[in-house]
């Protein structure tokens, strides 16, 4: 059961990365009180868990009823992880911090803390950030292969350890710095390429499985 758990928890703690989470949290807060930056940070993960446990529940039905099959899902996915993953080792983290408050903020000028309008709780901070494409890739075709339990309660966990990392962010940013928020980062996109293809692998596999390799 435990290890079972792992190889679905470990590959979506991959892919949320809550170290790269950082930078995007704390320039999304900026200015805003300390209770107010650790209610953002629970409803973040909470909203992210569930729109990943709705997709994870959901995901292979609606496939189903699009004619799409598992396998080119587990393609699709793997290469939109590739692509994940080799930004994450070109620039250091998923997506700038300043890029993504310029979205967040269009108007360009300074935000009242207390704007519930300029809540980022949910976007982008739940979703894409942390319920991004390729983590509602990873637990759609996790569920199929181990289960509903397993991949909610991995969702759980996982969104557990990053609302601990949010709620520390500012002390974490601290102790590792811009440089070793990097490199963590680029680790993390080196394991996302080779999850990647791993799952590209196992979508050839069932395609060819499935009579689709045969002339």
């Amino acid at each position: 059961m435990l290890a079972e758990l792992l190889v679905v928890l470990i590959p979506l703690l991959v892919i949320v990365d809550p170290p790269a989470s950082l930078g995007l949290f704390l320039g999304l807060t900026e200015g805003r009180p300390r209770r107010a930056r650790q209610a953002i940070a629970v409803k973040a993960t909470i909203f992210a868990a569930v729109v990943l446990i709705v997709f994870a529940a959901t995901g292979k039905g609606v496939l189903g009823h699009l004619g799409i099959e598992l396998y080119s899902l587990q393609v699709a996915g793997g290469f939109l992880l590739v692509m994940i993953g080799l930004r994450m080792l070109r620039e250091g983290r998923e997506i700038p911090r300043r890029e993504l408050r310029e979205v967040h903020l269009p108007t360009g000028g300074a935000h009242d803390p207390d704007d519930q309008d300029g809540d980022p709780s949910y976007v982008p901070l739940g979703l894409p950030m942390l319920a991004g494409p390729g983590a509602i890739s990873l637990v759609i075709v996790q569920t199929t292969g181990s289960g509903l339990g397993i991949v909610a309660a991995s969702i759980a966990a996982v969104m557990g350890i990053t609302m601990l990392f949010l709620l520390a962010a500012a002390r974490l940013q601290g102790l590792l710095g811009e440089t070793g928020s990097r490199v963590i980062t680029r680790i993390m996109g080196i394991l996302t390429v080779a999850f990647a293809v791993q799952y590209v692998l196992d979508g050839v596999d069932g395609w060819v499985a499935s009579g689709g390799g045969l002339g």
